[in-house]
Formats: C-alpha cells, sequence, structure tokens
C-alpha cells in the first residue's frame, strides 16, 4: 500500500498544508506479488475474495472514487458506510497472483478545522485466501493550516517629511541618520 503522496517532515511523517482545496487524494497501490521473489512458487497464488477496508477520520471523510490513469474505468469497486468514516473496496474476486491494482480515493477537507493537527487513515487488506502477514498499515499526516494573507498599510499623517543632511547609503551608520 502506498500513502499520502505529500511532502514530509524530518521524521518522514507526511505533513499536509491545508488552503483552500475542497478535497485530497490518498494513493492506493495493492499488490499480489510472492513474498520472497527468489522462491515465487512457494506462494503468491490468486487471492480470493481481496477487500480493502481504510477507516477515516471524522475530519477527513470518504468522498469518491477515481482510476489511476484517469480515463479507464476502475476495476475497484468501494462501497462507503452512511457517515463516509469507512468504506471496503473490493479488489477482484480473485485478485489474480502478480495483479498491481492502483486507484485514488477522494476525501472530502471540510471537517478539518483550526484544531486539527494531525490525520491518520486505517487501511486493512484481508482475503479468504491463505496470506499471512497481513497487518494493518496506518497513513499518517500532520496538517498544517495556510492561509492567503496580505498587509496594507496607510501613513500618519499622509504625508511624511524627512530631513537633515543629504548621505549615500554607505555613509549610513545608525538607523538615526537614515532621512
Amino acid at each position: 500500500l502506498t500513502g499520502i503522496s505529500v511532502p514530509r517532515g524530518e521524521d518522514g511523517t507526511a505533513f499536509f498544508a491545508m488552503s483552500d482545496q475542497k478535497d485530497v487524494a490518498l494513493e492506493i497501490q495493492v499488490t499480489n506479488l510472492p513474498s520472497d521473489p527468489a522462491e515465487p512458487q512457494r506462494d503468491g497464488d490468486d487471492a480470493h475474495e481481496a477487500l480493502l477496508t481504510v477507516t477515516f477520520p471524522p475530519e477527513l471523510p470518504y468522498s469518491a472514487l477515481r482510476p489511476y490513469d484517469g480515463r479507464a474505468p476502475s476495476p475497484v469497486v468501494c462501497l462507503p458506510n452512511q457517515n463516509g468514516s469507512q468504506v471496503e473496496c473490493e479488489l477482484g474476486n480473485p485478485m489474480k497472483r502478480g495483479a498491481q491494482v492502483r486507484f485514488f480515493l477522494i476525501l472530502s477537507t471540510l471537517g478539518i478545522t483550526i484544531q486539527t493537527t494531525d490525520l491518520a487513515v486505517e487501511l486493512a487488506l484481508s482475503t479468504i485466501s491463505e496470506q499471512p502477514g497481513l497487518e494493518p498499515v496506518v497513513a499518517r499526516a500532520r496538517v498544517v493550516i495556510e492561509l492567503p494573507l496580505s498587509v496594507t498599510g496607510v501613513a500618519v499623517p499622509p504625508r511624511l517629511f524627512f530631513g537633515g543632511v543629504v548621505r549615500g547609503e554607505s555613509a549610513v551608520r545608525r538607523e538615526t541618520q537614515v532621512g
């Protein structure tokens, strides 16, 4: 599984810069490859009833499914619960040995507030086929809220006058000599 495609901090944690965007895309990539490429005959069979269950925080509910390439219809079918806090994505029945499935889950950012500091999305794969070691993966991101800011000012009084001896830049040694 691949996580959120955003910049990462010094500790490797992704950070999500909020501005005016209403949605964010979580890129998902699931493969059914042998666990040991040196001995592919040992495992790597078809995964029957392959399912990805994704649990979202209340601030970042599920919104939509988008195919990876943007043109072809996705072979993945995702069924969300009523409030968008969880979605189950059917990856194939069976998901063939050596197969790769890639798609985007679109998440709504409307629930993110100024108090939101981080987000965690849990991804859990399951299959009825024997596949040991399918542990849930948590995609984490810090939230940074960016606001467009402009500063304007007005001189009071509307006209300012400067006096004193005119000097070149190189002659000014202290702030009081400016002007």
